[in-house]
């Protein structure tokens, strides 16, 4: 059980552990979960840009070794930009006009004293948590930042308002992810943690707010994760990973229908 600094995020996607991403396809079927295990995302534009974003907040002395801005008005497949791949040396390739987005979201993140404040009272970026869940089975998890008890979370997201994150909240499990965090941290150091949403829209005026979430919205992400986790257990155990049900089940109308 541990905190491991200035780990590079390969290193920390090899770690064998359960972590939120993961787990939330459990709740799909253990065979989706499964799958998810051994083939990983693909590196579409969106999951680019986040990572690019993330970089440029929570480790810009990185942005020059690990990217290369893409000229406006320059395709894919082109000469010229066959030759900027190859003077990338490696460096993932992003399109100017996605730079200073990003540029500009980083400026309006800055620019809001609670969200600034979050951002720079906490030294310590991208740190990653090991420890060992009470049911055996080892968990994983990477703080955006870290320090004195405070875990804070960037997101980017469409709409920043109290009632679109609320939403954003449950349909992306985040109450399961800001559990999953506090408990790690509490394993490993015997403290409480207070774990802080700081979000920011992609869309001008890229508005920020700054979240918490209450007692009881945590606890459903407990019981959620954790829930995920006895699969987990059960599945491996048993060395089953079933997909969908074989019957034909009814579907009920949903409550607002009725």
């Amino acid at each position: 059980m541990r905190f491991i600094r200035n780990q590079p995020f390969a290193e920390y996607q090899a770690i064998v552990a359960q972590n939120k991403s993961l787990l939330v396809e459990i709740e799909r079927s253990p065979a989706h979960y499964r799958y998810a295990q051994t083939h990983p995302r693909k590196a579409t534009p969106s999951l680019i840009f986040g990572r690019f974003f993330h970089t440029l907040i929570l480790e810009p002395h990185l942005i020059q070794s690990q990217y290369h801005v893409v000229p406006e008005g320059m395709r894919a497949g082109t000469k010229a930009h066959d030759a900027l791949s190859i003077a990338a040396q490696g460096r993932e390739l992003i399109k100017a006009r996605d730079w200073e987005l990003a540029e500009s979201m980083r400026d309006a993140l800055l620019s809001h004293s609670r969200a600034a404040q979050c951002l720079r009272s906490c030294p310590d970026s991208e740190v990653s948590m090991i420890w060992t869940d009470d049911i055996g089975l080892a968990c994983k998890a990477r703080a955006d930042k870290l320090a004195g008890g405070v875990i804070v979370d960037v997101k980017t997201c469409e709409d920043a308002s109290i009632r679109g994150f609320e939403r954003a909240v449950a349909t992306y499990k985040y109450h399961w992810q800001a559990a999953m965090y506090a408990d790690g941290y509490k394993t490993i150091t015997g403290d409480d943690a207070i774990f802080v949403f700081v979000c920011v829209e992609k869309d001008a005026p890229h508005g920020v707010a700054v979240y918490t979430l209450d007692a009881e919205f945590l606890e459903a992400g407990r019981r959620g994760y954790k829930n995920a986790l006895a699969v987990v257990r059960d599945c491996v155990e048993k060395n089953e990973w079933p997909c969908y049900s074989n019957e034909v089940l009814e579907i009920p109308a949903p409550k607002w229908m009725q």
